[in-house]
């Protein structure tokens, strides 16, 4: 796996945890990676935090005398030793044997297993169904319509000319690479999905047009 920016330091049948291998390095929330290798496991960023490597060892301020942030990195390089960057994410699918599958995998990925940003190429590969949107829409978690929302935009935004994003088929409507196209057929199913919560799916399609 080449990019790989991070491990998974613990790992359940619905979510992982990755520890960056560089401080304050993790992917924006709503970005697609892949975990491990066969079989590989999607997941979504759903949540990112950064603080003392030791969760015993309290964190105390040292910049009162610098004069930017920086400063104090540049002042007090063991930091980047003692902080480490972690997230979470909720898995939404593999791939075993070249095919991609939407849903839980039979197991989650192995701890020590290598973290990387999907390219182009799988976010193409992958966005050609939605429904993954479908475990997000049920996490159990306070910002659930924020990930989806960042997820949508961010796949939209690489299906553009030359991301992969051409000829696609969701729900029986052909994808074209326009993202906008994307978002109206993400947006078509949020409304099959979220029926009867009409105040949910007017907050969400009002996040996507913006």
């Amino acid at each position: 796996m080449t990019g790989k920016l991070a491990e998974v330091i613990a790992a359940t049948s619905t979510a992982f945890t990755a520890h960056c291998y560089r401080l304050y390095e993790a992917p924006p929330l709503g970005t697609l990676v892949r975990a491990g290798e066969s079989p590989c496991v999607y997941g979504v960023v759903a949540n990112v935090a950064s603080g003392p490597l030791d969760p015993g060892r309290r964190v105390l301020p040292r910049g009162e005398a610098e004069d930017s942030e920086d400063a104090v990195y540049r002042q007090s390089p063991q930091l980047a030793y003692l902080l480490a960057t972690t997230f979470e994410t909720l898995i939404v699918g593999w791939e075993d044997g070249g095919e991609v599958r939407q849903g839980l995998p039979p197991l989650p990925p192995r701890v020590h297993s290598f973290v990387s940003v999907c390219t182009s190429e799988d976010l193409g590969r992958f966005s050609r169904s939605f429904d993954f949107l479908r475990l997000l829409l049920r996490a159990p978690l306070a910002a659930a319509d924020e990930v989806v929302v960042a997820c949508l935009r961010q796949v939209s935004s690489a299906r553009g000319p030359g991301g992969g994003g051409v000829g696609r088929s969701v729900g029986g409507a052909s994808h074209t690479s326009a993202p906008r196209t994307f978002l109206l057929q993400a947006g078509r199913f949020l409304a099959t999905e979220l029926g009867g919560d009409t105040r949910r799916l007017t907050t969400l399609l009002k996040a996507l047009n913006t």
